[in-house]
């Protein structure tokens, strides 16, 4: 009875990890770069390769370099 408590709070944790992972890492490819913004102000342009963010204080701007031919 006394490991129920436990394991649903380590449940609770794993699912918010899980529902947070894909918010935190983007994968930018050779092509792209993305502008991070954290609360608003310019932290710069990353990219390419892996990019960690704060989820729900970072917003990201994706912006691509390929050329458009008309």
């Amino acid at each position: 009875m006394t490991m129920l408590p436990l394991l649903i709070g380590i449940l609770i944790v794993l699912v918010v990890l899980i529902l947070l992972v894909p918010q935190a890492i983007k994968i930018v490819r050779e092509y792209q770069r993305v502008m991070v913004f954290r609360l608003g102000r310019a932290l710069g342009a990353k990219g390419p390769g892996l990019v960690l963010l704060i989820p729900f204080v970072d917003r990201v701007v994706w912006v691509d370099l390929r050329e458009l031919y008309l």
